[in-house]
């Protein structure tokens, strides 16, 4: 379900593989795929793919640099009522970080584009991440230029606090997307997190989001809002593998005369990580 609370089907995937050339130098290879499927047409599929190469260096002992190149694909079908015509974008784009390690964290810069129906969309952040005597903080601000040479400033702020069988999270974002209407958007997300360890192998999580999206074209989507709540239990089956259960509420407003959407969720599902090493 989306931000509009309209079901949809989407698979994901996204690939790294690293080779090592010397002790400091990885050769990077990356491969992605998104498929969007809007389950009553109302609104546009969208399948997206990319391939890159890139480097990952320790430029000096305190400096790290990773330096992505990609060639991205996206295709936009029309939803039924606009005739199914398909919009096709291809173009390189750039993936570039540099990380230069402090005392109590480290300072960043990171310079990435992205590639969707609107375009080559460009991001540029200075982002400092500290380590605090009661938990720990990361911060970046900086500006995205979209195609059509308009400039939006963003930025993203980061706390955390770990006890010994709790912890608390809260987070705020500001970036631009292009949402499932295909409007260029300035999304602005909270959300608050809060983890009870009941015992060794599960626990309770509480979370909370808020969100706005303002639509920077003046489009179809001008301004919309979103919240939810959510309670959920988590067990612990073994290190890797995980067992979530819980509900969640959420709402949407577009303003429109539809007025508020809500949507009512229970959920279970088994989480799974893996590493592979060739």
């Amino acid at each position: 379900t989306d931000t509009d609370l309209t079901d949809q089907n989407t698979f994901r995937f996204d690939g790294e593989l690293g080779f090592a050339l010397t002790r400091t130098r990885t050769l990077l290879l990356l491969a992605g795929y998104r498929d969007r499927d809007d389950i009553d047409d109302r609104k546009d599929d969208e399948v997206k793919s990319l391939i890159g190469i890139g480097l990952q260096s320790d430029v000096a002992p305190d400096l790290q640099l990773r330096a992505v190149l990609r060639y991205e694909r996206d295709e936009v079908t029309s939803s039924a009522s606009e005739g199914r015509e398909v919009t096709l974008e291809e173009a390189p784009t750039i993936d570039l970080s540099l990380v230069k390690d402090l005392q109590n964290g480290n300072l960043s810069f990171a310079l990435r584009s992205d590639l969707d129906n609107n375009g080559v969309r460009t991001t540029a952040e200075v982002g400092r991440s500290l380590e605090l005597k009661y938990g720990e903080m990361d911060f970046a601000l900086g500006a995205t230029w979209q195609d059509d040479g308009g400039v939006t400033p963003v930025g993203s702020l980061n706390w955390q606090r770990e006890y010994r069988t709790r912890l608390l999270s809260v987070s705020f974002n500001s970036a631009v997307r292009t949402d499932d209407d295909g409007d260029e958007v300035l999304r602005n997300r909270f959300r608050f997190q809060f983890d009870q360890e009941l015992t060794s192998m599960d626990g309770l999580r509480l979370e909370a989001t808020a969100s706005s999206s303002d639509d920077l074209d003046g489009g179809s989507s001008n301004f919309r809002r979103q919240a939810g709540a959510s309670i959920s239990w988590f067990r612990n089956i073994n290190r890797d593998l995980s067992f979530v259960a819980g509900y969640r509420h959420a709402f949407s407003d577009d303003g429109e005369d539809d007025g508020v959407i809500t949507e009512n969720q229970v959920f279970a599902r088994i989480d799974k990580r893996f590493s592979l090493r060739p």
